[in-house]
């Protein structure tokens, strides 16, 4: 399969899985706020929130496995891409056992009057937590089959597995639905149990498929200090990102109680599908950004890179525009009565979010390169500047939303600042970054937005945010392609649908 074909069959399937999983996310979260109630549902994401703080740690540790697989794999070495495929399993199975540990230990102290829980429910909330320890050391152990898997482009697979996952958490939030027992640790003990599912499936399907590739010997630290190296400065990068989420969590429970924590979680879930549109685009370009520079094609690699920015920010914003306009009456669609400040809360992250797109095609660039040292210090340090700051203004007596904006701001300029360090350590140009990226997104956005409020001040209701949503993205593609993008990305495009519609004739 040639690399147009596998860009369109790995973007479509990615967009199937996207629907689906939006579909029964929101499903999901409506029968889980009904079922454990604003309280509850506060505290599992509160929990949720502390243990997100730790797999900073594992996130950067995916990151790394998939750079060095996929860069491996586009040197064509199977002999090394071997040897670094049980350096990365080794590490990860290692770093499982000893965050389990870690873990553990923090939460004597945190159940201790650290945490702002109910005393009533504070041993449902433990045995949660315990649950979620456990979740968490799965994924970890079974990221290095996740990469390889990407690292072969074979997104159709992932995509199964991430549907039947969905499937799943949509059935335990029917089961608490009707159980007489503790909905909040039913709750947590059946989503432990929905995680053995991407585990079993990742580790058989990449067993079966790239046996050859696979060695689950273990290896000692002179083996995978390269890659220790290398995860410890991503490490900082990802820790920008979970520490800035998951801290404003923690943040709003200090100071404004587990209420806060169901708008703030609320407004993650708004924000969550828009993410994933982008994500999508991202994940279906990420293995040829990595394997163009394993050829060492730079040149390729920093052009693919810019362009999954731009592609990513506009399948969201077709999306986002829509939604941040007719936001109230989304939700009250979707969840009928929800707390108070919740649109507020989810305008700034969806925001904060589209900024955080327009850039984000280059830390896959920076990855490749592997020289994330510069980059992780500066991106981190300005992303993480959100929450002390929002700390003060709450302790001078701020709202909360105040430290949303803020929030906002920061995502803002860490986006920015990605463009700066990229030109100081790869030579991108920020001129032809902002020709060819930000000021081609400016009119599709403002095309769009003017089209769904002036649809929408017409037509209310269901009818109103179909007919909106439907208008506003049409005319974001229209003015996209017509004056956003390049030649080579417009040849790139009418390659990709020519193929999707060619393969779809012939299956009729």
């Amino acid at each position: 399969m040639n690399t147009v074909n596998r860009v369109a069959v790995n973007t479509t399937v990615n967009y199937v899985q996207l629907i689906l999983n939006v579909l029964i996310g929101l499903l999901t979260v409506r029968f889980v706020l009904q079922s454990l109630g604003e309280i509850d549902y506060g505290l599992y994401n509160l929990i949720a929130g502390v243990i997100t703080l730790i797999t900073f740690i594992s996130e950067s540790l995916s990151q790394t496995s998939i750079r060095f697989i996929s860069i491996s794999l586009g040197q064509g070495d199977s002999k090394n891409l071997k040897h670094v495929f049980s350096s990365c399993f080794s590490l990860h199975l290692y770093m499982a056992v000893i965050l389990a540990i870690i873990l553990e230990i923090v939460g004597l102290f945190l159940f201790n009057g650290f945490l702002n829980i109910p005393s009533d429910r504070l041993s449902a909330a433990q045995i949660v937590y315990h649950c979620m320890v456990v979740t968490l050391c799965l994924n970890i152990v079974s990221t290095p089959f996740r990469a390889i898997i990407i690292a072969h482009e074979a997104l159709v697979f992932i995509s199964i597995i991430g549907i039947i996952e969905s499937i799943c958490k949509l059935i335990v939030a029917i089961v608490i639905l009707h159980t007489i027992l503790d909905r909040l640790i039913v709750y947590g003990i059946l989503m432990m149990v929905v995680g053995l599912v991407p585990f079993a499936g990742l580790y058989l399907f990449s067993s079966i498929k790239y046996r050859d590739s696979l060695s689950l010997k273990l290896v000692g630290y002179s083996s995978i200090s390269q890659i220790v190296n290398f995860a410890g400065w991503t490490l900082m990068d990802v820790f920008g990102v979970i520490a800035n989420r998951q801290g404003y969590a923690l943040m709003y429970n200090k100071f404004l109680g587990p209420s806060a924590n169901a708008v703030f979680a609320l407004a993650g879930h708004v924000e969550g599908p828009m993410f994933s549109v982008s994500a999508s685009v991202i994940n279906s370009i990420r293995p040829q950004i990595l394997l163009s520079y394993g050829k060492g094609d730079k040149d390729r690699t920093l052009r693919l890179a810019m362009t999954a920015g731009k592609l990513g920010f506009s399948m969201m914003s077709m999306i986002a525009i829509p939604v941040l306009v007719m936001l109230p009456d989304v939700l009250k669609i979707w969840l009928g009565d929800y707390p108070d400040q919740t649109v507020f809360y989810a305008r700034m992250m969806i925001v904060a979010c589209m900024a955080n797109q327009i850039t984000l095609g280059l830390s896959t660039a920076n990855q490749a390169f592997g020289r994330i040292k510069t980059y992780s210090i500066v991106v981190s340090l300005v992303r993480m500047s959100a929450l002390p700051i929002s700390i003060i203004l709450l302790l001078i007596g701020c709202p909360g939303t105040v430290a949303m904006v803020v929030y906002a701001i920061c995502e803002s300029l860490a986006s920015a600042s990605r463009v700066i360090v990229m030109n100081r350590i790869t030579g991108l140009s920020i001129k032809r970054f902002i020709f060819d990226v930000v000021l081609d997104l400016i009119v599709p956005v403002i095309a769009a937005a003017v089209v769904c409020t002036v649809l929408y001040s017409v037509w209310s209701g269901v009818l109103g945010l179909l007919i909106s949503t439907f208008c506003s993205a049409i005319a974001y593609a229209s003015t996209i392609y017509l004056i956003g993008l390049t030649k080579e990305e417009k040849s790139s495009i009418n390659a990709l649908i020519s193929t999707l519609l060619g393969k779809i004739i012939v299956r009729r």
